[in-house]
């Protein structure tokens, strides 16, 4: 698991919707809302002075491991019991990002980037959650590999492989190079050379790499590859992309969002749409003057997760949402004054993890006793 990928046209860069927040104007509070019962679920599971960044379930939705930031320029990460106790911190660093967790929640893969006066530097770190062992493997995946910027966008389902892009500067022009790192033959090997394309991470069968990024195309195409890099295949172009969430835990679909035009109003707006594994069957789940932004697949693939702004009496305001995964049977989850952004269900699909600003900084809550969707 990883965080989503942003895209922008025509210079497509990679942001994190979590570092985003830290934007949110302060002083909000929970909104007033007739479903009292929803809002008794919610449990507030961090203090954060200065915000939370990213999380995710680990285990089986016991426990949830978060970046924290401490002061502006140190972070943590730390493990929480999902009913908000137990709280532990088990690494430190500089600015922590791209948090990626292994299928079987004993690794961490994450990114820490050191800024001085000279410049800044980048590292990629290996977690083992049961041993408590750090490793700094960068210089192992990265030899004979010249680089401005590396981010780690998945580990693969055997624990064998990691896919990380490679973000390369020539003289003020930067491109994207996707590479895979094997950890029993110790070698790195780029998957996309000569294409300007960003990583959203392996398929549940580990056998195929999704792909992002402009391919001969004004727009930004959603592709992918093998492994060994073969099989480069096309899955869906001429939209304007602007993030992929990923596959459906069964890998039998696939959602990201795209900017369409509001036919009444002319203006752009983002609208959450899914696939096939293999690009048939387009289906858009959204519509209308509002952006949406997905989040993610149930455990089952059969509900999905999202925030929206369709709430315009209040500017700024996103909530949460949940609907069946063709956009039937929508349903309001979460309806707070802030900002609120949906994170992922629980491995058991009966409870929802997200941040809000609520209180003026951006922490950690989870809804419990999600209510199913009716049948």
């Amino acid at each position: 698991m990883c965080a989503n990928k942003y895209f922008s046209k025509p210079d497509i860069r990679i942001f994190f919707l979590f570092l985003s927040l830290t934007a949110f104007v302060a002083g909000c509070n929970p909104a007033d809302t007739d479903d009292i019962q929803d809002q008794l679920e919610i449990r507030k599971l961090t203090n954060s002075l200065i915000g939370i960044k990213d999380a995710a379930y680990i285990g089986d939705g016991g426990k949830i491991i978060y970046i924290e930031d401490i002061n502006g320029t140190s972070n943590s990460i730390n493990i929480i019991d999902a009913d908000g106790l137990n709280q532990t911190r088990i690494v430190t660093g500089k600015i922590l990002s791209n948090l990626c967790v292994s299928r079987d929640s004993k690794s961490i893969l994450f990114k820490e980037t050191t800024t001085s006066s000279s410049g800044s530097s980048v590292k990629l770190f290996m977690y083992n959650i049961e041993t408590t062992v750090q490793t700094d493997i960068t210089d192992s995946i990265t030899t004979g590999i010249n680089y401005s910027d590396l981010t780690p966008t998945g580990i693969s389902p055997d624990n064998n492989n990691i896919v990380f892009d490679v973000t390369s500067n020539s003289g003020g022009f930067f491109s994207n190079t996707v590479y895979v790192y094997n950890f029993p033959d110790d070698s790195s090997f780029a998957v996309t050379p000569g294409m300007d394309l960003f990583s959203g991470g392996f398929s549940p069968d580990g056998y195929k790499i999704l792909l992002v990024g402009f391919a001969g195309d004004s727009n930004a195409g959603i592709f992918t590859i093998g492994t060994d890099g073969t099989q480069f295949t096309t899955l869906q172009n001429g939209l304007e992309i602007v993030r992929v969430t990923g596959y459906s835990p069964q890998g039998y679909r696939i959602m990201f969002s795209a900017s369409v035009t509001d036919s009444l109003s002319g203006n752009e707006y983002e609208q959450i749409f899914s696939m096939a594994s293999d690009g048939s069957n387009k289906k858009q789940l959204t519509s209308s003057a509002y952006d949406n932004s997905p989040a993610a697949f149930s455990n089952s693939g059969g509900q999905i997760l999202y925030s929206s702004n369709r709430d315009s009496s209040r500017a700024g305001n996103t909530n949460i949402y949940m609907s069946e995964s063709d956009g039937n049977f929508e349903r309001l989850l979460i309806n707070y004054r802030g900002r609120d952004i949906a994170l992922e269900f629980s491995p058991t699909n009966n409870q929802i993890m997200f941040l809000s600003d609520d209180s003026g900084i951006i922490n950690l809550y989870v809804k419990n006793n999600l209510k199913p969707i009716p049948e």
